[in-house]
């Protein structure tokens, strides 16, 4: 599903908190198998380089559920008012290393909640790109509220009202 945001959000004046959140640095996203929204960081070409080679977090995660490189068929290049929600993928294996030493080390049981209703599993990647920033270029205001709105588009419309924050993203 790809999701735009015709408008810019006035985040600045907001006065609602930011939600709580929690980091887990001793996990992979895709390990996290309770939470229902994952972060895709992706290339603005969905999948960005899959099937030629590249192996980072984007690539890894096709890789792993192979189910989203339809999406590199369907999805043309993402805006900076757009997001790309992929559902209901089924991971296929497990992995060791990263870049050049990933590989592939066994096959792999989801045990990511399934929706009997719909027949699909309860997930949602979120690809959002960000743009590429070398040192403080990337903390001056334009790039940063650039980066929130792409999460914003997102995740608008897409967690229930009553969730914990900390089991999305």
């Amino acid at each position: 599903q790809r999701k735009v945001i015709k408008s810019s959000i006035p985040f600045k004046k907001s006065k609602k908190p930011i939600c709580k959140i929690e980091i887990d640095p001793d996990s992979r996203i895709e390990d996290l198998t309770q939470i229902t929204h994952h972060a895709d960081f992706a290339n603005k070409y969905i999948g960005g380089g899959a099937l030629t080679g590249g192996c980072v977090q984007e690539e890894i995660l096709f890789a792993i559920k192979p189910e989203c490189l339809v999406t590199m068929l369907i999805c043309a290049r993402m805006d900076n008012n757009e997001a790309i929600i992929i559902s209901g993928t089924q991971r296929f294996c497990n992995y060791s290393g990263y870049g050049r030493t990933w590989k592939c080390i066994e096959s792999e049981k989801d045990t990511t909640p399934f929706d009997e209703e719909s027949k699909y599993f309860n997930n949602h990647i979120v690809a959002i790109d960000a743009i590429p920033h070398a040192g403080p270029a990337q903390f001056q205001n334009r790039a940063v509220l650039r980066e929130i709105h792409k999460v914003y588009c997102g995740l608008y419309n897409t967690i229930p009202e009553n969730s914990s924050p900390s089991k999305v993203f």
